[in-house]
């Protein structure tokens, strides 16, 4: 046994100078895992050769790739066998991780089958693609110790992980999440250095390293597609101040009325979808009986909150020392429809209070991708121009349909309205593309009139 390294070194070094025998090595194991796949994973026709690896060899009978293990790295605190068998049939709808199917074991050996589609081989960027695959991975609890070029394929932009073996681990540490994100990076970053392997070494105990340079910005996106950062709607928030009746004018299901209500406001929700009178139910605070009248007063110690699908009730409710209206202006495309509800704001608004308007950022339409969403633009789009475009948004994968505005028509609307800008707050964000400073939401504080 002391002698087996020294005995390997010397067997290792005699192939290096025979490839005869090196290829007739591989082509006794390619035939060996063939005859494993077929007794084992039933291809469903003939086998071809995907490639050969340090722990198996992958096969495809161009439905499914059979991964035959011939080799275990050594150990974990739970084999790797063990670990892969508890994946099989888990994952169901996952776009950058392959589904497990089946995980079949005999003796040392073993099949996993994952479905086959045709791809491109990773040389680098897709950014998006590689932002996605790291949530997944947190978000099904999963690690890669090896992540790497040649352990990644391309498909329709996605970057699909083919590197099922020891190194899929649980995913235990938050310090072992930004490990794999710094070789995603480097692997972004600098797919063509012959050195990669080496520079990914040097990461591990030297996080100073020139190629880790942008990191930082790419770590943001991979938290905030992973939820791990506060939501855009908190720049709304920092608006309320000493504000303490308000209204959310187009509130969608309620969530930011309830959050202002728990703060001890009174809060009325208006929108004019019926849709969302469910959740509406499910966030109502009931107020004291002798305090109730008009759906307004103190519930328990904290603020009260009521919605309303009808614009009357809402114009006849008084006025507001706030006024929210998020994300509906640039929904709007007519522009009459447009100047009416700014109209409803001013008249909603208490003559020291304050409108405080989001829109998706005009001066970031024609960017990349961004955590929040992917962006599809009509040909010809031009930022000077109105027009509609839309977004698929990243958490729930639903297309919404947005109205870009030059910010300066914006501003013209705000006067006309009579309306004046106080404040205007860029929402960070960052673009997938060049992991570069962006803007998802442009906010502006309104009022009738500004000191």
């Amino acid at each position: 046994l002391d002698q087996l390294p020294k005995e390997i070194e010397a067997h290792r070094n005699r192939l290096s100078k025979s490839p005869a025998l090196v290829h007739g090595i591989e082509e006794e194991r390619i035939a060996n895992a063939k005859a494993v796949a077929v007794r084992l994973a039933a291809p469903a026709g003939p086998l071809t050769v995907l490639g050969c690896g340090t722990e198996g060899v992958a096969l495809s009978d161009g439905k499914h790739v059979f991964k035959v293990f011939d080799y275990w790295k050594s150990s974990h605190v739970v084999p790797a066998p063990a670990y892969l068998r508890t994946l099989a049939g888990v994952w169901k709808e996952t776009r950058c991780l392959y589904p497990i199917l089946h995980f079949h074991e005999w003796g040392h050996r073993a099949v996993l089958v994952y479905p086959f589609e045709a791809s491109e081989p990773y040389t680098g960027g897709h950014g998006p693609g590689m932002v996605e695959l790291l949530a997944e991975c947190r978000r099904h609890g999963i690690a890669c110790r090896n992540l790497h070029p040649d352990n990644l394929r391309v498909v329709d932009g996605r970057v699909r992980l083919i590197d099922y073996g020891s190194d899929i681990r649980p995913l235990d540490t938050e310090h072992e999440f930004v490990t794999m994100c710094r070789r995603a990076w480097l692997s972004y970053r600098w797919a063509n250095r012959p050195d990669l392997k080496e520079i990914m070494r040097h990461a591990l105990d030297d996080t100073g390293i020139p190629e880790l340079d942008g990191f930082e910005r790419f770590h943001e996106a991979v938290r905030r597609v992973t939820g791990q950062h506060e939501p855009s709607g908190n720049v709304v928030l920092g608006f309320v101040g000493r504000a303490e009746r308000v209204l959310d004018y187009g509130c969608g299901s309620g969530r930011l009325a309830r959050e202002l209500a728990d703060r001890g406001r009174e809060v009325l929700g208006y929108d004019p979808d019926r849709a969302h009178l469910p959740r509406w139910e499910s966030r109502v605070l009931k107020p004291h009986p002798e305090q109730a009248e008009n759906g307004f007063g103190p519930c328990e110690g904290i603020g009260s909150l009521r919605f309303t699908h009808e614009r009357g009730e809402a114009l006849v409710a008084g006025r507001f020392d706030l006024v929210i209206c998020r994300r509906v202006l640039c929904t709007i495309e007519d522009d009459a429809e447009l100047r009416a509800v700014l109209d409803d704001l001013r008249t909603l608004v208490t003559e020291r209070g304050r409108v405080v308007v989001t829109v998706c950022d005009p001066h970031f339409t024609f960017g990349g991708p961004t955590p929040e969403a992917d962006r599809e633009l009509p040909p010809g789009a031009r930022y000077e121009s109105t027009f509609t475009w839309r977004k698929r948004l990243r958490a729930t994968g639903r297309v919404r349909r947005d109205v870009h505005r030059p910010e300066r028509v914006l501003r013209r609307e705000f006067v006309r309205a009579g309306l004046t800008v106080c404040r205007r707050v860029e929402v960070p964000t960052i673009d997938l593309e060049r992991f570069e400073p962006a803007s998802d939401h442009l906010a502006f504080e309104l009022g009738r009139s500004c000191c």
